[in-house]
């Protein structure tokens, strides 16, 4: 919980020092200019031997702009993060229609970066054709945070059975 705390904090830290100085208010005194949140991925798709049989690395745009504003409002809670990924055919026993892995958050203070990790096996030889960073919220279910659709970008990736994928999202603000 305190490690939670400390990243909503940083996330606020983060928002208040790149928005703040040069927003602008309309006339009915609402701020007009957005702080730009972007995503950073690296997916690394992993050998049962544990070497790196290839990687794809995207920037994206961020897509959590409700779920963002809930949080620094304090209408939810962050209770966690999850990375989901797609493909065909279902990659994962769930048959929910894609992996949903565990994330872990963590502040870069260095880079001023907020990063998101998370690694699971796929279940099915196919092809990962999209990914999304998952903001799991309270109340509320699971939020959208970022999203690319890899098949949109040319850049999908074969997996096999067997296979690990892991992946790093580097959020930054600005």
């Amino acid at each position: 919980m305190k490690r939670m705390l400390g990243l909503m904090a940083a996330m606020t830290m983060a928002v208040a020092a790149c928005g703040a100085p040069n927003a602008d208010q309309d006339a009915a005194g609402v701020l007009t200019e957005s702080v730009g949140v972007t995503g950073h991925w690296t997916i690394d798709i992993v050998d049962p031997d544990g070497t790196i049989d290839r990687t794809i690395e995207f920037d994206n745009a961020f897509v959590g702009a409700s779920t963002l504003g809930a949080v620094l409002a304090g209408d939810v809670q962050v209770a966690g993060w999850q990375v989901s990924v797609f493909g065909t055919p279902d990659l994962c026993a769930s048959g929910n229609g894609g992996c949903f892995l565990d994330a872990m958050a963590s502040w870069d203070s260095t880079a001023n970066e907020l990063v998101v990790t998370a690694a699971g096996p796929v279940d099915a030889d196919g092809t990962i054709e999209e990914v999304n960073g998952l903001v799991i919220r309270n109340p509320g279910g699971n939020g959208a945070f970022s999203a690319h659709d890899l098949v949109a970008g040319g850049q999908t990736a074969a997996i096999a059975a067997g296979q690990t994928v892991q992946i790093e999202i580097r959020y930054a603000f600005g």
